[in-house]
């Protein structure tokens, strides 16, 4: 009786470490084109506080077998994101990936509870290649280029936020 307790134990436990924690905003086969489309939710990926120069959130869409990155950039001050602009990841070992924005945005100007803002949310084709150095590897830092210079944004020095990210990567895998 042991045995076959500690076996459904084990069978239990091993389920849960290697079951997925998918959230989807949207999760269906499109009627007309009956293509694949799943996109997760946001989360917030770099930045975060006033200090910084602003937050960006993220969330992935799969389309079939094409993989995108949504991203919502908040800035404190006024901003253009061109189309066939780019946002570098800089790894912990130094190597950097370039995506390129798929689509101009120019961030929208916002007063909530008194402190000035910008937003704008646009989207970055990903490549398999870039999809699975994204998979192993663990950035430092983000620069997004706008349409006068950049902007830096480090990632939390929590694994927390990166590890929410990886999990949503093996939700579009």
């Amino acid at each position: 009786m042991k045995k076959i307790l500690f076996g459904f134990l084990v069978l239990i436990i091993g389920n849960s470490a290697l079951s997925q924690n998918c959230q989807y905003v949207k999760n269906e086969v499109d009627k007309f084109t009956k293509s694949t489309v799943k996109t997760t939710k946001d989360l917030l990926l770099a930045g975060g506080s006033y200090k910084e120069d602003g937050t960006l959130y993220a969330s992935l869409t799969k389309i079939d077998s094409s993989r995108f990155l949504n991203i919502k950039l908040i800035a404190w001050k006024d901003f253009v994101l061109e189309t066939n602009g780019k946002m570098m990841f800089l790894f912990d070992d130094d190597s950097v990936i370039n995506l390129s924005f798929v689509k101009f945005a120019v961030g929208e100007y916002d007063n909530n509870s008194g402190l000035e803002s910008w937003t704008a949310s646009t989207t970055l084709a990903m490549s398999d290649e870039n999809y699975n150095i994204l998979r192993t590897k663990k950035p430092e830092e983000i620069r997004i280029y706008l349409e006068k210079g950049y902007v830096d944004l480090p990632i939390p020095k929590n694994k927390k936020y990166w590890n929410k990210f990886k999990e949503i990567l093996e939700c579009i895998k």
